[in-house]
């Protein structure tokens, strides 16, 4: 009884701002404001709140929205049937399978294939941000933009430094296009097609297809030219470092990168002996003698370690370099890699049996929150060491030094460092291990880093990514001539990839992102309750009253606004779900084309581009891109208010009374 009575203290202590809450609903009840709420209203209104307030912690958006459609079945608010239609809805059934067929097109290459033909080598950055920019917005179509986004990051590494421009112009951009064309299409989104399957389950024609294409298509171009202009001046200081950096580093010197922190402990004989200069060990790094932070001989640590500092057996060097150092490192004979997690049972393995990935680890992960020295005690299943770490903040300053969180000490990170969302880790891991967690939600991106020699033993089978294409090409067809209803189209794309053996039965199975369908029908149950107990009602009330002087446009820009605001902390999946209902009574009480206003709902929930940790696609830029928080918000405010000028016009036009 005493330890229950504790841990409900504990709760209630870390979650005051929740009490606080809940009693500030219990008193809006009590004082009864509006005729139209029901105590079952203020119910409905509590349970909304409690879904906000684990949503702004960063809870599980499947766990949360479904216990809360879970709690409003038992409670007896919500039917069955109503709580749950969604399983049976074509729109949740069509999102599980295109995010099967772009994980089944990924793994052929197709998106390798189709950059290496249109970037190129050009002189301009304009022309390099357009090379980059139209291939994307034509597989942001039919590949989701989470997708696109993780296999261009490795593109996009290597051919910066081949054309001598930052990452950092192209990152973050790319993930602001990728977000606001992904709306061309109904089925080119998740929002898009929640969107549409909320107007079919309140008994409004759907969208078509391509309904919302010109909108997406201005609004897009937009982005472009606005991308284009800005960003250089905006991010100008990452230009200014890498001249910087390109002056510092001698001929024939690496690129300096964001860098991890490694231990390597000499075991070869033939490097016993030598200095680290005559060793090779130096020409590996990319900084060379800069990223050797210290060496420790059995305990003893001795730091502004010199090139001609004598290596012994069983010395281990703290390193901080970049990812063709620790990839170089991994293959140089006479070095093994000292696990950071503390797992010492992995140091004899044999280097050529195993791959280096490296992973950018999610909130989902049960990694998060603990320390680097008992990750393996969270996560036994790895079955690998982690054997490289970057901060998630840790990023490049304007003179090129490392600007590390201070989650890293001195000479690197050490068992005590807590991991947190965005942190990079490097797994030294068995050859499996790539394909069994590709798809996991613990990681954000995993990629596996390939030296010189191993690359050509992963060459993509180009007829399999081409077919792959093909197959891409007629959904498009199908669906665009409307020869059959997207779900079907989904599931005939679907056998032709097995039946070409592009994939397999049990890769798609594997492939089905489970989590992203139980948020999806957790947020419908959640939407149908605001609207049928009247809360809906009263906030497009509230709405109507304060912009009624204003006309449709002001409730159409409230609209988009409050959105775009939503967005900055929630899921678009909730946003969608919260915004909608209130949309619907708009669109009643003022006798508004229905379809205008979810339109601007749609462009609204794709600009997500007022933080990093707002989408998915914000958070791999920020993690492998070297930014500060602010530049998204630098780059993004003014780009917000020019899709908005752009969007209320285009979906009047698009969408008359």
């Amino acid at each position: 009884m005493k330890k229950s009575t504790k841990r409900v203290g504990k709760f209630l202590s870390k979650n005051w701002l929740l009490l606080a809450l809940s009693t500030l609903v219990a008193m809006l009840a009590k004082a009864n404001l509006s005729p139209m709420l029901t105590p079952v209203s203020y119910v409905v209104i509590w349970v909304t709140m409690v879904v906000l307030y684990f949503l702004v912690k960063q809870s599980p958006p499947d766990i949360v929205l479904m216990g809360a459609t879970l709690f409003l079945t038992v409670s007896g608010i919500l039917t069955q049937e109503a709580a749950w239609a969604a399983f049976s809805n074509d729109v949740v059934l069509s999102v599980a399978g295109l995010g099967v067929i772009a994980h089944a097109v990924e793994k052929t290459g197709i998106i390798d294939i189709v950059f290496g033909v249109f970037l190129g080598k050009p002189k301009s950055l304009p022309v390099a941000m357009l090379r980059l920019f139209l291939p994307a917005v034509v597989l942001n179509v039919c590949i989701s933009n989470t997708c696109v986004m993780s296999c261009l990051l490795s593109v996009i590494d290597r051919w910066s430094q081949e054309i001598g421009y930052p990452k950092a112009f192209f990152l973050m951009p790319l993930s602001y296009l990728l977000l606001i064309s992904g709306t061309f299409a109904i089925f080119s989104t998740s929002t898009n097609l929640i969107a549409q399957g909320l107007l079919i389950s309140h008994g409004e024609p759907g969208f078509g297809n391509f309904d919302l294409a010109l909108p997406a298509l201005m609004c897009t171009g937009v982005t472009i030219i606005y991308l284009v202009i800005i960003t250089p001046f905006a991010l100008g200081r990452f230009s200014q470092a890498n001249k910087t950096r390109e002056q510092a580093r001698p001929t024939g010197g690496k690129r300096k990168e964001n860098r991890y922190d490694v231990r390597v402990q000499i075991t070869g004989k033939a490097i016993s002996g030598q200095s680290l200069e005559a060793s090779g060990i130096l020409s590996q790094l990319g900084g060379g003698l800069r990223d050797v932070c210290a060496r420790e001989r059995y305990g003893v640590m001795m730091e502004n370690c010199g090139s001609d500092l004598i290596l012994e057996i069983d010395d281990v060097l703290w390193l901080r370099t970049n990812l063709e150092g620790v990839s170089s490192l991994f293959m140089t004979p006479g070095i093994h890699f000292v696990a950071l997690d503390l797992s010492d049972d992995y140091a004899t393995l044999d280097q050529s049996s195993r791959d280096l990935v490296e992973a950018v680890l999610d909130k989902e992960s049960p990694l998060v929150g603990h320390r680097l020295g008992s990750a393996k005690k969270y996560r036994p299943e790895y079955d690998c060491p982690i054997v490289a770490y970057r901060a998630f903040n840790s990023f490049q300053g304007e003179d090129g030094q490392s600007m590390d969180s201070p989650n890293s000490v001195e000479v690197g990170a050490t068992p005590e460092t807590r991991l947190e969302r965005g942190d990079h880790i490097i797994l030294n891991c068995p050859t499996s291990f790539y394909n069994t967690f590709k798809d996991s939600s613990d990681f954000v991106v995993l990629r596996k880093i390939l030296s010189a020699e191993t690359q050509g033993d992963d060459a993509q089978d180009r007829s399999k990514a081409y077919q792959a294409g093909g197959c891409l090409l007629g959904l498009i067809a199908m669906v665009s001539t409307s020869t059959l209803q997207l779900l079907e189209a989904v599931f005939v794309v679907l056998a032709a990839l097995i039946f070409t053996k592009c994939t397999t039965m049990d890769s798609c199975v594997r492939a089905v992102k489970l989590r992203t369908v139980l948020t999806i029908v957790g947020a419908f149950g959640l939407g149908k309750a605001i609207g049928q107990e009247g809360v809906a009602n009263v906030l497009a009330e509230m709405l109507i009253f304060v912009l009624k002087p204003f006309g449709p446009r002001g409730l159409l820009s409230a609209v988009f606004a409050a959105t775009v605001a939503l967005g900055i902390i929630f899921h678009g999946t909730a946003v969608v779900v919260l915004m909608f209902p209130i949309c619907m009574e708009i669109a009643t009480n003022m006798g508004m084309p229905i379809h205008q206003l979810v339109a601007v709902l749609c462009l609204a929930v794709a600009c997500q581009m007022l933080s990093p940790i707002s989408y998915q696609t914000n958070l791999m830029a920020y993690s492998t891109g070297g930014y500060q928080f602010a530049d998204f918000t630098k780059v993004g405010m003014g780009l917000v208010v020019c899709i908005a000028t752009v969007t209320i016009p285009m979906c009047e036009w698009a969408f008359p009374s």
